[in-house]
């Protein structure tokens, strides 16, 4: 009947909003625990962005040009005024075993890494200047610090995905490690994609 029909409904909608009332509590905080961790891995993030620079420079041992390649900073100055950049990055020169020039720093405190077999052949403009302009290319299209803070975010974001298999592997539960191993594997793919473009 309709009368009874109107009922039941009426039982299952009291019922689910009975549900989502119990439940309310765990959904705040578990919403409080994702806004939180992405905050987290955001700020830790931007903190190793501000770190990196210096990091680099040590463990690649980058360092300042010399006086007798100061030639190399007056060709990039050159081509930085050709690119129309307002600044000139500071050109940092590695040890031998370094074969990729890259970019990095902070707005305003760029750097250009330079192998050393580069940086000597400054005067041969179809080897040098198609490498700086490709970095200065870097620079004028804005995509220095959006990489760096993707990889970044990379070194928070690969042990805060291991935390929860490692949390469930010592308490001897592995119920979640399926459904959570595939999520955590499509963001860890997402984050690479983004830190490799």
């Amino acid at each position: 009947t309709p009368a009874a029909d109107a009922s039941d409904l009426r039982a299952v909608l009291e019922s689910n909003a009975a549900d989502q009332r119990c439940a309310a509590s765990v959904e705040r905080r578990r919403a409080l625990f994702s806004v939180g961790g992405a905050g987290f891995a955001g700020a830790a993030g931007l903190l190793i962005l501000f770190l990196v620079p210096a990091l680099l420079e040590r463990r690649r041992r980058l360092r300042e040009l010399t006086p007798a390649l100061e030639q190399v900073t007056r060709r990039t100055r050159a081509l930085v005024d050709e690119v129309g950049l307002r600044r000139t990055p500071t050109v940092m020169i590695g040890p031998t075993t370094l074969r990729d020039a890259f970019t990095y720093g902070l707005p305003h405190r760029y750097r250009i890494a330079l192998p050393p077999a580069a940086a000597v052949r400054w005067r041969d403009a179809s080897l040098f200047d198609p490498l700086i302009r490709h970095e200065l290319a870097h620079l004028e299209h804005h995509d220095v610090p959006l990489a760096w803070l993707a990889r970044s975010i990379w070194w928070v974001i690969a042990p805060l995905l291991l935390l929860p298999v490692i949390v469930g592997v010592a308490e001897g539960d592995l119920s979640l490690l399926p459904s959570y191993g595939w999520r955590a594997l499509l963001l860890a793919v997402v984050v690479q994609v983004v830190s490799s473009a």
